[in-house]
């Protein structure tokens, strides 16, 4: 061999030491594909909305004014979720009749020009619970019309009632902010607010199944010149009452009753008495949470409730229509439309007592199924003379994360968000180290039910070394 050509060779070595030091020890390892570790799960505790019979809120949350409290109470327990309203006059007869129950007395005030959104959330922001507010589809009242009782309106929080809205003279309850107001009229009529909170002039009770407690609810308005209650409890309506407690406070929890049993009672306070009431005691409803596994499917589960066989699965879109019977306390939800990929979905769950009775009220659970955990892998990329990690498309992902492992501790940090690709070279690895990357897929929870459009994240992926 010539001296030039050593010459060249070694020149060569020496460039390609000096300026390619990264890129030469990378093309010389091979990268070491791990599996995928077992804790990959990804856990998300929604917000367990209670229903089918459950009291929506209490007069405490309601106001500050301790004879309005007691009374909105009653009211909640004598046509509790879902009941058919005894009276006349449909919307405007029970409007009406809560109204006048609160307080009555007092002028409606009346609007004749046609409101904004922005002028009903102004007419009704602050106005007294029981409050009879009236809209119409004309400037007249006529047409198309409906009424509604409002028990708290503020900025931010609406709890309200209306009978025969969608539902044959059924009183419902709902708790919203203001701008789920106005529903599809164009004019605000009239608002009607009680004059004055009062006392009631005969002793009055009413009883339900608090799923909230898990006891029966025993509730009465303020009545004149009684002091202290005396609560009596039996198993039938004919008689056979006893004594169970006295109090000077406006309602009773009995957390003594057996799940599946009616119960009887009667409030007294001196020579007055309530009328007899009855409440079937209930299992207390299941606290739910969702898991979003590794394939993007949802896992449900929930702690053993007391006293329970089973449990039963409804869908949310058709509240009687039982999906499955779980034994256990947990269980694996499908979407059918979907493929098994659950993109949102809605269930009750249901503790069953298994003798015909007691079952609790269902807890209402909006779960959003993650994007998929994703494979990945990692490849030589000439052009770029560095490994590139690539992985393929997940289902509902709408940008990866990518993340690193630092060669000292082992302790991964995310270094770079990927949203219009599915491949990616670190720029900023050092010559001469080693290290792990993962990644995991990211979507948004974008439908409007789902509690404040939560990330979902997928579990991580496999790692790669090299």
């Amino acid at each position: 061999m010539s001296m030039r050509k050593i010459f060249v060779c070694v020149l060569c070595a020496l460039l390609t030491a000096c300026f390619l030091p990264g890129q030469v020890l990378a093309a010389a390892q091979t990268p070491v594909i791990e599996d995928f570790h077992s804790s990959t799960r990804v856990t998300y505790t929604s917000p367990v909305f209670e229903d089918w019979g459950t009291l929506p809120y209490y007069g405490k949350e309601c106001t500050g004014n301790k004879t309005a409290q007691a009374s909105i109470d009653y009211l909640l327990r004598y046509y509790q979720d879902g009941a058919k309203f005894k009276g006349r006059g449909q919307c405007w007869g029970y409007a009406e009749f809560v109204r006048k129950f609160m307080g009555g007395g007092g002028k409606p005030k009346y609007y004749k020009k046609k409101n904004t959104h922005a002028a009903v959330v102004k007419a009704l922001k602050g106005c007294r619970p029981g409050t009879h507010v009236r809209f119409a589809s004309n400037k007249k009242g006529g047409g198309r019309a409906h009424s509604l009782v409002i028990f708290k309106f503020t900025s931010k929080e609406v709890f309200w009632a209306d009978n025969n809205f969608g539902w044959d003279n059924r009183v419902h309850y709902y708790r919203g902010t203001p701008d789920d107001f106005q529903y599809s009229y164009k004019y605000l009529y009239f608002v009607h607010q009680p004059k004055k909170f009062k006392r009631q002039s005969k002793l009055k009770a009413a009883a339900a199944f608090d799923s909230k407690t898990g006891a029966i609810s025993l509730c009465w308005p303020v009545t004149k010149k009684a002091r202290r209650f005396d609560i009596y409890r039996s198993t039938r309506k004919s008689g056979g009452f006893q004594k169970v407690a006295s109090t000077v406070a406006r309602s009773y929890a009995d957390k003594a009753a057996s799940p599946g049993k009616i119960y009887y009672y009667k409030v007294k306070s001196g020579k007055k008495s309530s009328r007899t009431v009855s409440a079937r005691q209930h299992l207390a409803s299941p606290k739910v949470r969702f898991q979003v596994l590794e394939n993007g499917r949802v896992r449900l589960s929930w702690a053993p409730v007391k006293g329970a066989a089973a449990y039963y699965i409804y869908s949310g879109e058709s509240p009687d229509k039982r999906l499955a019977t779980v034994k256990g306390t947990s269980w694996l939800a499908v979407d059918v439309d979907r493929d098994e990929m659950i993109t949102w979905c809605d269930y009750y769950v249901v503790a069953a007592s298994g003798n015909g009775g007691g079952n609790s009220a269902g807890s209402y659970i909006a779960v959003a199924g993650g994007p998929q955990q994703v494979q990945l892998r990692a490849s030589w990329d000439s052009w770029e003379n560095a490994y590139e990690l690539t992985w393929p498309y997940a289902y509902n992902a709408r940008y990866y994360e990518v993340y690193r492992a630092d060669p000292e501790t082992g302790n991964y940090q995310k270094i770079a968000t990927v949203t219009d690709d599915r491949s990616y070279i670190d720029p900023h690895r050092e010559a001469g180290k080693t290290y792990s990357y993962k990644i995991r897929s990211v979507r948004k929870g974008e439908q409007p039910e789902f509690p404040r459009a939560m990330t979902l994240f997928s579990g991580y992926s496999n790692a790669v070394t090299f």
